[in-house]
C-alpha cells in the first residue's frame, strides 16, 4: 500500500524479535513491521532449498492449472488439429527444398518455390480480413486446413509417383500459402 499523502512508510526493522538491535539469539530472525513470519534455527542453505522447493511446487501447480484446458474435448481436438496442421505446413518448405535440390535444381529454383508460398500468403492476407468478417471462424479454419492438407497430400503423391516440374510445385505451394493466409 502507498503511504498517506505527505506521510512516510515505516521502514522495516531487521532486528531479532523482541529487540530493536543486537545479536540474534538462537538464530531466529524477525522482520518487524513487514508481517513476515519468524524463521528460527535455519541456515541460509536450508532457507534457499526451502524457497526453491516452494517455487518448484508453485510452478507445478501453475502448470496443472494451465493444462486443465486440455480436459475439454473440443479444445483438445482443436489443439491437436492445429498443432498437426502447423507442423506439416512448417515442414513443407524444407521437404520441397530437398526435393528440388535432389532433382537437380539450384538455390534460385528453391527461392522461386518458397516465394510462391509467400506470394499466395500475402495475396490472401489482403482479402482474408474481409472474408473472416463475413464468414464463420470454424468454417474458415476447417476449410483452410482441408485445402492445405489436400495441397500437401497432392504434392507428396506427385513427388513420389511422378517427376513434377517447378511450375507444378510452385502452384501447389501458392495454394498452401493462400490457405495459410
Amino acid at each position: 500500500t502507498f503511504p498517506a499523502a505527505g506521510g512516510h512508510r515505516p521502514r522495516p526493522s531487521f532486528a531479532p524479535s523482541g529487540t530493536s538491535r543486537g545479536p540474534v539469539p538462537n538464530g531466529s530472525l524477525s522482520v518487524a513491521g513487514c508481517g513476515a513470519p519468524e524463521v528460527s534455527g535455519r541456515s541460509a542453505k536450508a532457507l534457499a532449498a526451502l524457497t526453491y522447493a516452494e517455487s518448484v511446487q508453485q510452478a507445478i501447480r501453475h502448470l496443472r492449472q494451465s493444462l486443465e484446458v486440455l480436459t475439454e474435448r473440443d479444445f483438445r481436438l482443436f489443439f491437436v488439429g492445429q498443432a498437426t496442421s502447423w507442423i506439416g505446413t512448417g515442414m513443407l518448405p524444407v521437404t520441397l527444398s530437398f526435393a528440388v535440390i535432389d532433382r537437380g535444381g539450384g538455390a534460385g529454383q528453391v527461392g522461386v518455390l518458397l516465394g510462391a508460398q509467400s506470394g499466395g500468403f500475402v495475396a490472401m492476407l489482403l482479402i482474408g480480413g474481409v472474408v473472416a468478417d463475413r464468414m464463420s471462424r470454424k468454417l474458415i479454419t476447417v476449410t483452410s486446413d482441408l485445402v492445405r492438407a489436400a495441397a500437401q497430400l497432392g504434392l507428396g503423391i506427385a513427388l513420389v509417383m511422378a517427376h513434377p516440374g517447378l511450375p507444378v510445385l510452385c502452384a501447389a505451394e501458392a495454394l498452401v500459402g493462400v490457405a495459410t493466409g
